[in-house]
């Protein structure tokens, strides 16, 4: 197996953004059921997030070989629940027997080149019933520098992602988050230019436009934001 290694620090600077992960958490805890693969899990902080101490299993799933490890380290230390399971891969590591009744991709699915063929193989190892959740970046006319260097390929909309999903897929929802942030990220264009943003810049959309956020979204119906989350069950 080839060791992909991860391009950026945008992980470990976005995991301080306290606000927007509470946000996030809110939108797709309800979703997510007891026996999960999470693909992309990176070193494990959407795992915190979201995993508890309610679930039967979970599977970390992660190409890069550092970040498996660290996920490792989290169960031994206790930081993470001892019934994670880190995995070295990607999705064919998993064998296609094997199931589960919510599969995520958490900001990972703009860093796969042919996504549609990824979701064609989570789908097979989803058991009747069982979801699909999905976190991305929305708008292609938001994609900036700062995608391009930690390898985004893609934005999308609910339009284009529906596209995707494999036809054995029912739509739970499917809406976008974050509203007062567009401005924002169309500032990026200009001031992540040459890298990541800063601690500050972080601080400052967690603090601020995410808080407003979560007062405009529920106004606009969900209707537009920097982030689009998915939610499908198959059949």
């Amino acid at each position: 197996m080839v060791d992909y290694t991860y391009i950026g620090n945008e992980l470990e600077v976005f995991s301080t953004a306290s606000n927007w992960k509470k946000y996030v958490k809110k939108h797709l805890s309800d979703s997510i059921g007891r026996n999960v693969l999470e693909a992309g899990s990176g070193p494990g902080f959407n795992t915190e997030l979201l995993c508890g101490n309610d679930r039967d299993h979970w599977v970390c799933l992660e190409p890069d070989s550092q970040y498996v490890a660290d996920v490792s380290n989290k169960v031994l230390s206790g930081q993470l629940p001892g019934f994670i399971e880190a995995v070295h891969g990607t999705i064919d590591a998993v064998p296609s027997d094997r199931k589960f009744d919510s599969i995520l991709y958490l900001d990972v699915l703009e860093h796969i080149e042919h996504d549609r063929e990824e979701l064609v193989k989570a789908v097979e190892r989803l058991e009747s019933g069982g979801k699909l959740i999905l976190l991305m970046p929305a708008f292609s006319f938001l994609y900036s520098n700062f995608d391009k260097n930690i390898g985004h390929y893609r934005r999308y909309t609910r339009k284009s992602l529906k596209r995707i999903i494999p036809l054995e897929m029912n739509l739970v929802k499917c809406h976008y988050l974050d509203s007062c942030s567009i401005p924002v990220s169309l500032a990026a264009r200009f001031f992540f230019r040459s890298g990541n943003p800063s601690q500050f810049q972080i601080n400052l959309w967690d603090r601020f436009f995410v808080h407003l956020s979560q007062i405009i979204d529920p106004f606009v119906q969900y209707s537009f934001g920097k982030t689009l989350i998915g939610v499908w069950k198959k059949i």
